[in-house]
């Protein structure tokens, strides 16, 4: 099976669209180039398959990050995050040579994204996304899986505004 030209995946970074590792801001719509070897944790841009995995790298708890939809393209590969995690849960991790932001998501955005996760993908993304007091309720109320599966979120504090 031949791999695709490019991969559309999630990267998160601290607000502004500033790189957590080097300080560097980035644009929308601009692409980047690493000579870095691709390597996990090491060297190339790093983005995840699911959403939600960017916040077990990026903590929106302990600061305010951008959630981004992004492009990488070039040389790439990809290791199983499940096998870094020993998350059943946690989907591929991508390393590439090439990038580029195509949007930052909205709340809103997130939150319906949100909606459709199953059970077990759901409970990551609560655990380490800092829910407002409208947002606990919309998923409260909204989820299709049902509140059953949701038995944390009741505990789970709200960020105020």
């Amino acid at each position: 099976m031949n791999k695709p030209e490019e991969i559309i995946a999630y990267k998160a970074f601290f607000k502004g669209l500033i790189n957590d590792i080097d300080g560097i801001q980035y644009e929308i719509g601009k692409p980047y180039t690493t000579t870095d070897k691709l390597q996990y944790q090491r060297g190339g841009y790093h983005m995840c398959e699911q959403f939600e995995d960017c916040y077990k790298f990026l903590k929106a708890t302990e600061t305010e990050i951008d959630l981004t939809l992004v492009k990488g393209f070039g040389n790439y590969y990809s290791v199983d995050g499940g096998e870094r995690s020993l998350d059943d849960s946690t989907g591929k991790i991508y390393m590439c040579e090439k990038m580029e932001i195509l949007k930052v998501l909205s709340r809103d955005e997130i939150i319906q994204l949100a909606l459709e996760l199953p059970p077990y993908r759901m409970q990551s993304f609560l655990f380490n996304y800092p829910l407002l007091k409208e947002e606990k309720a919309i998923i409260m109320n909204s989820y299709t899986y049902g509140t059953n599966d949701l038995k944390f979120i009741a505990k789970k504090k709200t960020k105020k505004i």
